[in-house]
């Protein structure tokens, strides 16, 4: 399965939208649709979230390997890798859901840990079944 390359990756973290060669113990998946509002067509500010939080990150990049006096060492962060965006349509609940479903299941074949947004929580935990 391939997702939507990002502009950049997470907190500066190498991106690879192929889920079936991750090779990572972290892949942070974005999902700028999931289940549509009641009025069809209308999205919540949500569908940009991925994108806004990964530009945000890059201003922390450079901090890795920095000294953390909250954990009283370097902060290192694990093997990760940013797996893209969840192709999606602001319309589409079942098709975004099994396609949530199937991003998230591919991640967890390669035995990473999936870190997904907000926009999730079902077709994540339906995904763990496998």
């Amino acid at each position: 399965m391939r997702t939507n390359d990002p502009e950049a990756g997470f907190l500066g973290a190498p991106v690879e939208t192929d889920l079936a060669r991750i090779d990572a113990q972290v892949a942070i998946l974005g999902v700028p649709h999931g289940w549509p509002y009641p009025r069809p067509g209308v999205t919540a500010g949500c569908a940009d979230a991925p994108s806004a939080v990964r530009r945000r990150s890059q201003r922390l990049a450079r901090f890795q390997g920095h000294w953390d006096f909250d954990l009283d060492g370097p902060m290192n962060l694990p093997a990760m890798v940013d797996a893209g965006d969840v192709l999606g349509n602001a319309t589409d609940g079942p098709g975004n859901s099994a396609r949530i479903t199937a991003a998230v299941a591919a991640i967890l074949e390669r035995r990473a840990v999936p870190i997904c947004d907000c926009e999730i929580d079902l077709p994540s935990a339906e995904s763990k079944k496998i």
